[in-house]
């Protein structure tokens, strides 16, 4: 059996995989250090076909997305995918994808424990996150043999939407194929064998395909007839209409002490007392005290860490404890200890990374690193470094800037520059600049002043003037006066 005839193939998968969230690099510095454990709402696995190029890897499991592991792609379409506000990302399965060295067997095989082992892995890690496999010529045949690998309920449960293109183990008269191919493929399944699936696979299989139909007459098919504009967009609205309708994106809740979904601001005075500002929707109405004893505390940030829609109180101490201060409809609740080593940091911030509704924690060590810490539901989870570079920083703060449910990070550098640096399910964009002009401010911080779901950036200048920048697209508008006499506070947020 010719298999090296996929080596010339264009993977119609790869249009679909791709479309789904491209991911970009930048060496600058502060630019993150990309992690796998990123959740996103959905996770796009594409397997390649049978010699097809791999790209480079980004660790034992997936290759880097940027680089390659689909396949040949062609971009012209699959671009309504990209646009489609699913929030997905993708990955494309790291396996030997081989007919010889090793054998076809054995490469589908290798193939078949790796996703498994990832798919499962994503149910334990990401406990919202839903799956949609696709995979062309020997990586459909690669996901059939892990449909029916003995999978855990609860991983076949997210499994959404499965697309084959030119399965070698295709079935014929199976009510999920598309495409007219009435023969069994080259490794034809049993019948029913993915019954269970059914309604969540679409097979598509054309007449004279060398290896879903098994006919040695013609290459033309195996090698074009999956990557036309219909089969890919029929592709396309069969998997978005798999997912349904976008979720819409958890509101940032940084520093939104009402819960009205309209920050508000915080502060610590010159004596330590913590005062809750109220935005009244034009400035900010007389302040109510909430605690004392603050003055001696390193870091404090107000965030959502309950996940019941109005900010709570987190702060580092003096002996470098971490605490959350439980907002409880009129002030604050018994401390919580989340955590201890933090007198080091240089910045810390809490805001909703993950975009699951409760705030995480990221900071900056004495190193300049940047780490996420994830809410567990009762504490912090192991540390993931998100990026490097971040010590000469003025000021580094993290909310919801573009208005996705997942928080992104800001930061004004040694320079005084402001930039924002894009959360893109991995770790960051390239930062973009939306500012100058900020190395004389003595706080900065993100949220969403103006309720519209994207953050705001607000500014103690070095008068102790406190000042409101509304986002406007991706820049900022004029500043409006929010008050004067911050200069005093160690703590505004």
């Amino acid at each position: 059996m010719p298999l090296p005839f996929h080596s010339r193939l264009r993977s119609a998968a790869a249009l679909l995989v791709t479309a789904c969230a491209l991911v970009a690099l930048d060496a600058t510095p502060a630019q993150a250090t990309r992690s796998p454990l990123t959740c996103a709402p959905v996770i796009v696995i594409g397997i390649r076909g049978t010699d097809q190029a791999p790209g480079a890897y980004s660790n034992d499991q997936v290759y880097a997305s940027d680089t390659g592991g689909f396949g040949t792609t062609d971009l012209s379409t699959g671009y309504t995918v990209t646009q489609a506000p699913t929030g997905a990302r993708r990955e494309a399965l790291r396996y030997p994808a081989t007919s010889v060295a090793p054998i076809y067997p054995l490469s589908v095989d290798a193939g078949k424990t790796a996703l498994k082992a990832r798919l499962e892995w994503f149910t334990q890690t990401c406990p919202s996150q839903r799956y949609v496999l696709i995979g062309y010529s020997q990586g459909a045949h690669v996901i059939g043999d892990t449909l029916v690998s003995g999978l855990s309920a609860a991983t076949k449960a997210r499994i959404k939407a499965v697309v084959f293109f030119a399965d070698p183990s295709y079935r014929a008269g199976e009510p999920y194929n598309y495409g007219l191919g009435q023969n069994n493929g080259t490794f034809a399944r049993s019948p029913g064998q993915l019954s269970e699936f059914s309604s969540r696979i679409r097979s598509y299989c054309f007449p004279k395909d060398r290896f879903c139909q098994n006919d040695i007459t013609d290459t033309t098919v195996h090698n074009s007839s999956y990557s036309t504009a219909y089969v890919q967009q029929h592709a396309t609205d069969w998997i978005l209409g798999r997912l349904g309708p976008p979720p819409v994106a958890n509101r940032d809740h940084v520093s939104d002490w009402s819960g009205d979904g309209a920050a508000d601001v915080l502060g610590v005075n010159a004596a330590g007392d913590l005062y809750y500002y109220p935005n009244n929707g034009l400035t900010l109405s007389a302040p109510t005290q909430l605690g004392f004893g603050w003055a001696t505390f390193k870091h404090v940030m107000a965030a959502d860490w309950s996940g019941d829609g109005a900010a709570d109180v987190l702060g580092v101490d003096a002996a470098g404890l971490l605490w959350y201060y439980p907002h409880n409809g009129s002030g604050l609740s018994a401390r919580v200890q989340l955590g201890n080593g933090w007198a080091s940091f240089r910045h810390v911030m809490a805001a909703d990374w993950s975009g699951d509704g409760a705030a995480d924690v990221l900071g900056v060590d004495a190193a300049g690193l940047l780490w996420y810490y994830p809410h567990n539901g009762t504490g912090l989870s192991a540390r993931i470094q998100l990026g490097n570079g971040w010590a000469s920083f003025r000021h580094v703060v993290a909310a919801d800037w573009n208005g996705d449910g997942v928080a992104d990070v800001i930061g004004v550098d040694a320079g005084g520059n402001l930039w924002y640096y894009p959360h893109d399910g991995l770790g960051f964009a390239a930062p973009v600049q939306i500012g100058s002009g900020w190395a004389s401010f003595m706080h900065v911080n993100a949220s969403d002043f103006n309720g519209d779901r994207l953050a705001d950036v607000l500014g103690v200048d070095g008068n102790g003037v406190l000042w409101h920048y509304p986002r406007n697209g991706v820049n900022l508008s004029a500043p409006r006066q929010l008050g004067y006499g911050w200069g005093t506070f160690p703590h505004v947020m």
